[in-house]
């Protein structure tokens, strides 16, 4: 898929099942994210005879670490609320842990460490945003998911000199200090089959003290809940 091949009916499928899923985690913050996502599967549903332009980026904009990013909406599968997490010690980062999600296990990537993000533990990092491309492949933690916006692709600029690490998956950086994210950059370096690191030699799971963290219910990941089992 190409910045100008995009495949706006797909788009619109996954919109509005982030919507849906979104559904019953209750608050302010999922009620808004929910109406936002069904205007953009409106506004993506209209007649070919007004497509949404070309020229514009598809962003969902969300935060962490105190800086607001946005991500490809075109990679974007799902947004949910993280109620349970099973860390993975001793995992390659950006591996943090595993997560229940629609009968499956969606492996968490903390991405804070490889952008230069100011980590300050778990307790902020309760969304989750689920990226792949022709099928969902991890999810990546986010503080909070804001919204969906269109940028011009030409006011994303370059990073400024001596800006922090992860300059290969940061696409650039708009007027407005919105950092972009390089979904597909992610995704050729960690999805599974497409990049020199395996997922799966990162799946193995380690001992772990159970306990809580946040509004996290962690514990330890065991070989049934790697199978998906219960």
């Amino acid at each position: 898929m190409t910045r100008r091949d995009i495949d706006w009916a797909g788009l619109r499928e996954r919109l509005e099942a982030a919507g849906r899923s979104l559904q019953g985690d209750g608050g302010p913050d999922e009620e808004g994210m929910r109406g936002l996502l069904k205007q953009r599967a409106r506004d993506l549903a209209r007649p070919v005879t007004t497509p949404t332009p070309e020229d514009r980026l598809p962003l969902v904009r969300f935060s962490l670490g105190g800086e607001t990013w946005g991500l490809d909406a075109r990679y974007a599968w799902d947004v949910f609320h993280l109620s349970e997490l099973a860390l993975l010690p001793g995992s390659s980062p950006p591996v943090l842990g595993l997560t229940p999600w629609r009968g499956a296990i969606l492996t968490l990537f903390d991405l804070r460490p490889m952008l230069g993000v100011r980590a300050e533990g778990l307790s902020n990092l309760d969304h989750v945003i689920v990226v792949g491309e022709a099928r969902p492949e991890f999810g990546v933690l986010a503080d909070a998911v804001e919204e969906l916006i269109e940028v011009d692709p030409r006011d994303v600029g370059p990073l400024p000199e001596g800006a922090a690490g992860g300059r290969e998956f940061v696409l650039g950086v708009t007027k407005d200090a919105l950092l972009v994210l390089d979904a597909r950059a992610l995704l050729l370096r960690y999805a599974p089959g497409r990049g020199e690191e395996k997922m799966a030699e990162q799946r193995s799971p380690r001992a772990l003290a159970g306990g809580r963290r946040g509004t996290h219910t962690v514990r330890e990941a065991t070989p049934e809940l790697e199978q998906g089992d219960g």
